[in-house]
């Protein structure tokens, strides 16, 4: 998970100007277009060679800057290397070893940091929330209607709650994680993407690449993993939901299938902030709403700049949205995870 702020950013800054001069001396014809730091417990740093971007662990911000020019000039081989030949090429063979010569550094795998610093586990407020949550929407899916909307309740009291420092500017962190990969943006996502933003304080960004679009949000850590673990589950149930509707022969076809999503999202949405109003104070329920907007303003202010809006049409079917609407109590978030899945809550 990528993690941006102002001290950050100062620091990525300086780093970057130092893989400039580098690539200047060496007269290398291209430029890497990112670095920035994220939080890892197993890795030192990462090269994307799609974004062509250089990732570097938050906590190397602590270490020696003789040590941050190892793993900066380590990722920097293997942009070298990739950008020469192919990004299927071995990660340490002897494309990377020519490039390491380039760059007059030793080609290691493997470098000698505290591994105390590297291994240590932090346990915050935010993981602390983050599991009070999950399990809260487990319990929300209870078959016993009232101790199921209490959960689900009490669930958007307690974001509510850790949300209110966001609010009044006493976070100055920001992180941003990808949630999905997508050849064209389809209704489906963009509908998930607004329910994140409306209900857990997320911002979230279409980013338009070679051959792919990617939904990335920004926000506060724990706002992030519970909008992924939402995410995950609503990805797959409302497919669920629409493939009854769809073998009972009451809905079929593209427009219908969208108007469905539409409306089971929507009324979901009304549904829950009806819930929110009648049981938050006004005060609560008016930070709920500010925390995307902190979001986003944080969001334009440490990463993206200015941002293109762009609008989209899809063709209407009523009776396909009234459908949806109706299934919406059947939506409830629940346990979205399997042990096999590449995206996990907590660790």
């Amino acid at each position: 998970m990528k993690i941006f702020s102002k001290t950050y950013n100062a620091f990525t800054t300086r780093q970057k100007e130092i893989v400039s001069e580098k690539l200047l001396d060496i007269k290398f014809p291209d430029w890497v277009r990112t670095i920035y730091l994220y939080e890892d417990s197993k890795t030192l740093g990462l090269y994307n060679h799609e974004e062509k971007s250089i990732g570097l662990n938050k906590r190397l911000i602590f270490q020696p800057q003789e040590i941050v020019e190892k793993v900066l000039f380590h990722e920097l081989a293997h942009y070298i290397s990739m950008h020469k030949y192919s990004q299927n090429i071995e990660p340490h063979g002897k494309e990377f070893k020519e490039a390491c010569s380039k760059l007059n550094i030793e080609a290691v795998t493997k470098l000698n940091v505290s591994k105390e610093l590297l291994d240590k586990k932090v346990n915050t407020k935010e993981d602390e929330v983050l599991s009070k949550v999950k399990k809260l929407f487990e319990l929300s899916n209870s078959d016993n209607e009232n101790e199921a909307e209490l959960a689900l309740n009490r669930a958007n009291q307690l974001l509510t709650k850790y949300n209110l420092s966001f609010v009044r500017g006493e976070v100055e962190e920001i992180y941003q994680d990808v949630i999905t990969k997508q050849k064209r943006r389809s209704r489906k996502w963009t509908l998930i993407s607004i329910l994140l933003r409306d209900l857990y304080g997320v911002f979230p960004v279409w980013n338009q690449g070679f051959k792919q679009v990617t939904l990335e949000i920004s926000g506060r850590k724990e706002n992030i993993e519970i909008s992924k673990y939402v995410a995950n589950y609503l990805d797959k149930e409302m497919e669920r939901l629409y493939k009854k509707q769809k073998d009972s022969g009451v809905l079929s076809g593209a427009t219908q299938k969208n108007s469905y999503f539409d409306g089971l999202i929507s009324q979901y949405i009304d549904s829950v902030k009806y819930s929110q109003n009648k049981n938050l104070s006004d005060n609560e329920s008016h930070s709920l709403v500010l925390v995307s907007k902190e979001a986003e303003d944080y969001a334009r202010k440490l990463i993206y700049g200015k941002l293109r809006s762009r609008s989209s049409y899809s063709r209407h079917c009523k009776k396909a949205n009234v459908e949806g609407r109706s299934d919406s109590k059947n939506l409830k978030i629940r346990q979205g995870l399997n042990k096999n899945s590449k995206i996990k809550l907590l660790s």
